[in-house]
C-alpha cells in the first residue's frame, strides 16, 4: 500500500476496527452500499448523528472532512498515529487541527481512501481526480459474485478496486491504466 506506507495503514486499520468503521459505514449507508459509492457516500454523512465516541472522531474526520484538533485524536489514537498518517500524507495538521487529504468509504468490506469530492448543481458527487464509479461499484461486484481462478488482467484499472477484490481468490493479478495518475493511490 504505497499511499500509507505500512505502519500508516496497518494503524489505520486497527482504528478502523477498534471503532467500527465498516459496519458503521454498511449500516450507514443503507440499501446503497456496495451497488453506487456516492450514494453511499451521502448516505453514511447523513447518518453522522449515530457516530458516537472514537467512531464519530474517524466520520468527522475521514468521512465529513473536518478539522479535528490533534490533541483529541492523539489521546483517542495515540501520537504515533497522528505522525504515521501526517508523514504518509493521509492528514495535514495547521494550527493544532488535524484535516484528512482522503475521504475513507467502505465497499464490500475494504476501505477505499479517496480524495474528497465535489457536488454538482444536481447535488450529486463528482470525484475530483478519482476512479471510483458506480460502473467500478457493478465491475467489482461481478469480481466477488464470480470469482477468479487463475490470472486476472485488467486494463484500465482505475482506482483498482476490481483488481485488489480479484486478488484475494486468483493466482496472479494484473491491473494497469494509461492515466498514471490513476496508478499512484494503488
Amino acid at each position: 500500500m504505497s499511499l500509507l506506507g505500512k505502519f500508516g495503514a496497518l494503524r489505520l486499520r486497527a482504528v478502523l476496527i477498534e471503532t467500527g468503521y465498516t459496519a458503521w459505514y454498511r449500516a450507514a449507508s443503507g440499501s446503497s452500499y456496495g451497488v453506487d459509492p456516492w450514494a453511499a457516500f451521502n448516505a453514511a454523512r447523513s447518518q453522522r448523528s449515530t457516530a458516537k465516541g472514537a467512531l464519530r472522531l474517524v466520520v468527522d474526520l475521514f468521512l465529513m472532512g473536518y478539522r479535528i484538533q490533534s490533541t483529541a485524536v492523539s489521546r483517542t489514537f495515540g501520537a504515533d498515529a497522528i505522525e504515521g498518517w501526517k508523514r504518509s500524507g493521509l492528514v495535514v495538521e495547521a494550527a493544532g487541527c488535524l484535516t484528512s487529504k482522503y475521504c475513507l468509504l467502505s465497499s464490500f468490506g475494504k476501505y477505499v481512501l479517496l480524495e474528497f469530492p465535489s457536488t454538482n448543481a444536481g447535488g450529486r458527487f463528482i470525484p475530483s481526480g478519482t476512479y471510483l464509479s458506480q460502473g467500478s461499484y457493478e465491475c467489482a461486484l461481478s469480481t466477488v459474485r464470480n470469482g477468479v481462478r487463475g490470472t486476472f488482467l485488467e486494463l484500465g484499472c482505475g482506482s483498482g478496486l476490481s483488481s485488489v477484490m480479484a486478488s484475494e481468490t486468483a493466482s496472479l493479478v494484473v491491473a494497469t491504466d494509461i492515466d498514471q495518475g490513476a496508478l499512484a493511490g494503488c
